[in-house]
């Protein structure tokens, strides 16, 4: 399922640093262009929230790639950003999931798929079918 989507994606996004090793694992082995998303915390407007600054990612998927979900907000964030600057968020990787995960914040982004790839441990993959991740 996931070669059939792997396609489709036109680029790897990664969210923050701790996304950056495997976005851009994925984007090198799979020759996918790379960009860098950081949360929207930032006061300074040069740095927010989409590294290069200029590439158009209109009508284009986006893979976004993150190592871990603690409430959902960075995810949140990013997807909010690609769909902004007008891309499509196509589905976020999560590889390690906490046990909560705060659900309002997907609330009004609910038509992008989150897919859970990497079961720490059991009770993990458990909590991923859980929260329909995998």
């Amino acid at each position: 399922m996931m070669t059939d989507l792997w396609k489709d994606i036109q680029y790897v996004a990664s969210l923050g640093s701790s996304g950056c090793p495997l976005a851009t694992l994925l984007a090198m082995k799979g020759s996918k262009n790379l960009i860098f998303l950081h949360d929207r915390w930032t006061i300074i407007e040069s740095l927010r929230p989409m590294r290069p600054f200029d590439v158009d990612i209109v009508n284009k998927k986006i893979l976004i790639v993150d190592s871990i979900m603690r409430t959902g907000l960075t995810v949140s964030n990013g997807i909010r950003t690609i769909k902004e600057r007008g891309g499509t968020p196509y589905v976020a990787v999560i590889v390690l999931l906490n046990e909560w995960v705060d659900k309002t914040l997907f609330a009004d982004i609910a038509d992008v798929n989150l897919y859970f790839v990497f079961p720490w441990n059991k009770r993990m993959f458990e909590l991923a079918r859980e929260k329909k991740l995998c």
